[in-house]
């Protein structure tokens, strides 16, 4: 059997619908290949058309994870920043609250204090007779406003 046998008997048993035209074998065997060379650069081409978009949107994507990450860091700074600055204004408040009972206590001790250059009014007199107004208790007095300025205020 010649070689033009074999493919004309190959191409009618194993591709369907051909032979398709009135043609010789090696003449239907060229329109296929061409056809399947034109269908494969087709293809070729769609897969190209298809890797470009992947790399493009990979690149896309690349972009959007790059900039997700630097908000996500940016927020992890500021949740520790935050954290942070929780931890310093509760040290605060109990800073705050040991000076505000160191106050009190000290105020409470204050009022319990006698002066000891005059009788407690505020004045006393010199050895000369004249009148002086007390320094301690003047003092006090300051330390007292200072210590209760709620007590101080004018209504």
């Amino acid at each position: 059997m010649s070689e033009i046998n074999k493919l004309a008997n190959y191409i009618m048993a194993e591709i369907d619908g051909e032979p398709s035209q009135s043609e010789g074998a090696g003449t239907c065997a060229i329109r296929i290949i061409k056809q399947l060379r034109t269908k494969l650069a087709e293809a070729n081409e769609r897969i190209k058309t298809a890797c470009k978009q992947i790399a493009d949107n990979h690149v896309e994507y690349q972009a959007d994870l790059t900039a997700k990450n630097k908000e996500l860091e940016s927020l992890n700074i500021m949740v520790s920043n935050q954290s942070e600055m929780d931890k310093l204004m509760l040290a605060k408040d109990k800073r705050r609250e040991e000076l505000e009972g160191a106050l009190e206590k000290a105020g409470s001790m204050l009022r319990h204090i006698d002066c000891p250059q005059c009788d407690g009014s505020g004045g006393f007199y010199d050895n000369n007779g004249n009148a002086c107004q007390c320094q301690w208790c003047f003092e006090k007095s300051v330390i007292e406003q200072a210590l209760n300025p709620k007590d101080n205020q004018c209504q």
